[in-house]
């Protein structure tokens, strides 16, 4: 079972049905749970969750994962690298500077207020509006092509 909050670092998450995360750290080790899951594990599932995904180290099985928000989708074991193979090829089409404004407004809006990322919003959209990407989506939007 690869580290839980490996899965907290990523964007999108999906898992088999059969998959399972636990924070192993203090339970096993004797040691804090890494890689940041002290700071992300709350923000996604609460404190009330986190501490005892951390504290218990039980297993959090699938059907929590997705009720929990720590992944997107659940799917059948043998559909789970297509599933993830045409997510990755979905985001791979993206405007890369787009993707990442985004990411960073998204990771941003925890810790700053409502004025401040509408704000940001509008700086982002004044730049990514002047970028080809932008005349060219708008184009092929109105046009009614989908590639």
């Amino acid at each position: 079972m690869p580290p839980a909050a490996l899965a907290l670092c990523a964007d999108i998450v999906v898992a088999s049905r059969e998959a399972g995360l636990k924070f192993v750290q203090v339970q096993q080790l004797g040691i804090v749970a890494d890689l940041g899951a002290n700071w992300l594990l709350p923000r996604v599932v609460g404190r009330a969750r986190a501490m005892a995904a951390c504290l218990l180290g039980d297993t959090i099985n699938a059907a929590q994962l997705l009720e929990w928000g720590l992944v997107v989708e659940c799917v059948e074991a043998d559909a789970l690298l297509p599933r993830s193979m045409a997510l990755g090829a979905r985001l791979g089409g993206l405007p890369a500077r787009t993707v990442l404004t985004t990411r960073r407004l998204i990771d941003d809006a925890s810790h700053e207020s409502y004025a401040r990322i509408l704000e940001r919003e509008r700086l982002a959209q004044q730049e990514l509006c002047d970028l080809p990407i932008f005349a060219e989506s708008v184009d092929k939007f109105l046009s009614g092509r989908r590639s």
